[in-house]
């Protein structure tokens, strides 16, 4: 009977303590996050270089790993910007968000990274956006399907070669 109890004991402690240490594989010491500025400008872009220890098979498949980063921006909005793979085997991985901010004033972010069944979070960091003389990004002009517009309301006009052929020596002339 003793024999029994004292097996059954080994083995709850064996299954706390494996529960205890795939607990502790993720945690937020294993996301170093390095952003390439704490001050942007409004329509510059923020470099976050994430390196991660965890594993993973196939960093291309988010069911095995995902990388995101969350930022709340200063009206208050959450974004999820999914991170993309840039190098490293497993558990030595190189990651990357690229974030263009159209908002002055202060961002929030940490990433946040998802491996098979668990989550971990990195530390909050702070961006902080000033306002730019930068034209912002190029949409289609809401008052004429036929132009471009940017962001600071400046005009885009497009001028190009309208060419159908490149010339070609071997072809002789073009007008004869």
């Amino acid at each position: 009977m003793i024999r029994q109890i004292f097996g059954i004991f080994n083995i709850l402690l064996m299954v706390i303590i494996f529960l205890i240490i795939s607990a502790k594989l993720l945690h937020a010491s294993d996301i170093s996050v390095s952003p390439s500025s704490n001050l942007i400008q409004k329509f510059e872009t923020l470099y976050i270089k994430i390196d991660l220890t965890y594993p993973f098979t196939n960093p291309y498949d988010p069911e095995d790993i995902r990388v995101d980063a969350i930022i709340t921006t200063p009206n208050g909005e959450r974004i999820t910007l999914p991170c993309f793979y840039k190098s490293g085997p497993s558990k030595n991985s190189e990651w990357e968000a690229r974030f263009t901010t159209m908002q002055t004033g202060l961002h929030s972010y940490h990433i946040q990274v998802n491996n098979n069944q668990n989550t971990s979070n990195s530390q909050t960091y702070q961006v902080k956006v000033k306002e730019s003389i930068k034209d912002g990004f190029l949409r289609l002009n809401p008052h004429s399907k036929y132009s471009f517009i940017y962001d600071s309301g400046k005009r885009f006009r497009g001028i190009g070669l309208n060419l159908g052929w490149e010339f070609e020596p071997k072809w002789g002339s073009v007008s004869k």
